[in-house]
Parts: C-alpha cells; sequence; structure tokens
C-alpha cells in the first residue's frame, strides 16, 4: 500500500540537490516533491525503517533526518500541490 512521508534533515545531511539526487536512485521512494527548506514530501510502499536503512546506504550516516508517515490528523500552511501530493500520493495534475 502506497503512503506518503514527510523526510526532514539537517544540513550535514546533504545539500537539497545531494538529497534529491538520492531520492532519485532509491528504489524505496515512488515520487518525491519539496517546497521548505530541509524537508521533501514523499511517497513509498515501503516503511519508515526501509526507507531510512535504504537512504542510510546512500547517503552514509552523516547528520540528523527522520522519515514521518503522513496522517489525515494535520495541519498546517502547504501549497495546495503538497497537500495533494500527501493526501493521494501521486502529484497533482497540471490544469
Amino acid at each position: 500500500m502506497l503512503k506518503s512521508y514527510l523526510f526532514i534533515y539537517n544540513d550535514v545531511v546533504g545539500t537539497r540537490d545531494q538529497i534529491k539526487e538520492h531520492l532519485n536512485i532509491m528504489s524505496t521512494i515512488t515520487t518525491w516533491r519539496y517546497d521548505m527548506s530541509n524537508m521533501f514530501y514523499i511517497t513509498s510502499e515501503y516503511s519508515a525503517d526501509q526507507i531510512a536503512k535504504q537512504f542510510e546506504s546512500i547517503a552514509g550516516t552523516k547528520g540528523l533526518f527522520i522519515f514521518i508517515e503522513y496522517n489525515p490528523n494535520s495541519q498546517g500552511r502547504l501549497l495546495p500541490e503538497s497537500w495533494f501530493l500527501l493526501q493521494n500520493k501521486y502529484h497533482k495534475p497540471k490544469e
């Protein structure tokens, strides 16, 4: 079952471009997007543990990060495209 996650990391883990490169080669990641610093929205069929282990195997163990599964009991100020991805697990179609 496809799930949505928030991936939050500190600067020691890498730059946004480095993180994008890692996410693009990870077999555990279906899709991703970002609109805030040090955070990505991702979708995956895997557990947070499996995703984190694969991420560490690619990026190493420097810095701090967390993969948090999104649940509907969430609120905040995000772009509509980010809410759409979290809730529907695919990118919002372009109008």
